[in-house]
């Protein structure tokens, strides 16, 4: 983050940065003093260096593909709740976990929970687990209010990343 703030967390500990020089000050409970400045590091962890979330995006993708839609859309039964969560779960494991859990947790205007959903929904849609276009398959879904923005964020899953291990994983599942 850049530019001077004030970070407060659980009204114990105050981190305050201006000008590129960081101050940070604790409840005063503990005097003891760190025997290296990493163990200062570590203790003051930036919070926006934190592991991502992974049980989020996880949990929902999971919820969206064992939704009554999944089953009508899908193009065999053999894409069943089974297969779509060892898919997701297989997805979650892959290199891309910690983009996709990072854009997931973005909040606000620039949220991509939607986003993220229609990419996945889009690559199995291109890889003929669901069938039908891109328009169908997002009315179906109901993810948003505008299925068209939705369709548009299927479109886009063949640019994600992980495009190509979604073809691997089909292909071989």
């Amino acid at each position: 983050m850049q530019g001077n703030y004030v970070d407060v967390h659980d009204n114990e500990v105050v981190n305050l940065n201006i000008d590129k020089a960081t101050v940070q000050v604790g409840d005063g409970m503990d005097n003891s003093e760190p025997s290296t400045p990493d163990e200062t590091t570590e203790t003051h962890q930036n919070p926006l260096e934190e592991e991502p979330n992974y049980f989020q995006p996880t949990r929902h993708l999971k919820d969206l593909l064992k939704q009554e839609w999944f089953k009508e859309a899908r193009a065999n039964d053999k894409y069943d709740e089974a297969w779509t969560d060892a898919f997701v779960e297989a997805l979650m494991e892959t290199e891309w976990k910690s983009v996709i859990a990072k854009d997931w947790a973005i909040k606000g205007k620039r949220e991509k929970k939607n986003q993220i959903k229609g990419y996945v929904v889009g690559l199995l849609a291109k890889e003929k687990v669901l069938k039908g276009s891109y328009d169908s398959i997002a009315v179906q879904a109901g993810v948003t209010d505008a299925p068209r923005t939705f369709s548009r964020y299927m479109g886009e899953g063949s640019r994600q990343p992980y495009a190509d291990w979604v073809k691997d994983y089909i292909s071989n599942n």
